[in-house]
């Protein structure tokens, strides 16, 4: 029915809350109320997992940076970071 938090048939996000209720995943034994509290857990989880996923693909799409001259430079430049520590 789902696939990596997207419906089968589009695009459309499924909402965190829904994919952790719809976890069957369970411990032995567990109590309902363990089970709500970590199908909340999960739905942050899964959340920060979709945050990092947005945060990359901004990352990548960056233009690219400006380069260094030479490997002089970068130790030169790594230099001047640890001296600062």
């Amino acid at each position: 029915m789902f696939s990596g938090g997207t419906t089968s048939n589009s695009q459309t996000i499924v909402p965190a809350q829904h994919l952790a209720t719809a976890n069957h995943a369970h411990d032995p034994n567990q109590s309902a109320e363990y089970r709500a509290a970590r199908n909340v857990l999960l739905a942050e989880e899964i959340e920060l997992r979709r945050q990092i996923e947005r945060v990359a693909a901004q990352r990548r799409a960056l233009p690219p940076g400006g380069q260094i001259a030479s490997p002089r430079e970068l130790a030169d430049r790594l230099r001047a970071v640890i001296w600062r520590l």
